[in-house]
């Protein structure tokens, strides 16, 4: 079996060689699962990737008419962890969300923040209101972050990643409203941590947006609450007609900051769907 380790062309088309009849395999990933792609040439077709926006286009090309049948055709993609699962979205639209860091040289310190982001085709609400048959609605989803927690009186001392379950709430009356919790983090250490973060209830535009005032979080250590702290960001997408719910929009993500007394700071980013 011969084996093309990586892709290395950045556009284009590249075929894998002729008449070898032995099958191509590259190092891949299929919707975040690590795995190996593998293609089978016959006698009358040749392997090819050329590359796209978001990734690779697998191919046949027939050598008779040198014509390109895209699609799965002859290619089978097989994942390193066999316990591996996909997860399928519904609509036609994504968000995704994640944390960063970066060091901009040796002698200088690193930064940390975070994002969200939409794919595919989402749209900001146009008139939130306008009919809906609800009068709330539920998000549920996943949150990551970095944090610090360090103390000079004998206290906590961590610091790390971790992820963490992300529900929000969205109330429609007199005053639109968004509030959530964030809880059952885990570190990256896969130690669970006993802390809940509150967003507090803040006003939501007619666009879906919630940017909260100073104090809209609340960081809780077991049973010790630390002073309002931080604030946060949202934004309600709709996410297609044939996903939505009483005509709520779908998707919501978001990000914040909150701080644990003088002792913790903590970022992160969530992405959540309509329950």
């Amino acid at each position: 079996m011969s084996t093309d380790p990586s892709f290395d062309q950045d556009s284009g088309v590249k075929s894998f060689p002729e008449g070898t009849q032995k099958s191509v395999t590259i190092n891949g990933a299929y919707h975040g699962v690590v795995g190996t792609y593998s293609c089978t040439p016959t006698d009358d077709t040749v392997c090819a990737v050329s590359k796209v926006t978001d990734g690779f286009a697998l191919s046949l090309r027939v050598l008779a008419n040198n014509v390109f049948t895209p699609g799965p055709t002859g290619w089978s993609f097989r994942p390193n962890n066999p316990n591996s699962k996909v997860t399928s979205a519904g609509g036609d639209a994504l968000a995704s969300f994640g944390w960063w860091v970066h060091q901009p040289s040796e002698d200088e310190e690193w930064s940390a923040g975070v994002f969200t982001q939409d794919r595919g085709a989402p749209t900001t609400p146009d008139g939130l209101t306008a009919g809906l048959t609800a009068s709330e609605a539920k998000y549920e989803g996943n949150a990551v972050g970095k944090y610090t927690l360090y103390s000079t009186t004998g206290g906590i001392n961590d610091a790390g990643h971790f992820v963490a379950d992300a529900n929000l709430t969205a109330t429609w009356g007199t005053a639109d409203t968004l509030k959530g919790t964030i809880n059952n983090f885990k570190g990256s250490d896969n130690k669970a941590r006993n802390w809940e973060v509150t967003l507090k209830s803040s006003n939501l535009s007619d666009t879906g947006v919630v940017n909260s005032s100073a104090g809209g979080t609340t960081w809780k250590i077991g049973d010790n609450s630390a002073p309002d702290s931080g604030n946060w960001n949202a934004q309600l997408w709709n996410s297609g007609a044939s996903t939505e719910q009483d005509n709520v929009p779908g998707i919501a993500t978001g990000d914040f900051h909150t701080l644990y007394n003088d002792d913790g700071r903590m970022i992160e980013a969530f992405g959540t769907d309509q329950q």
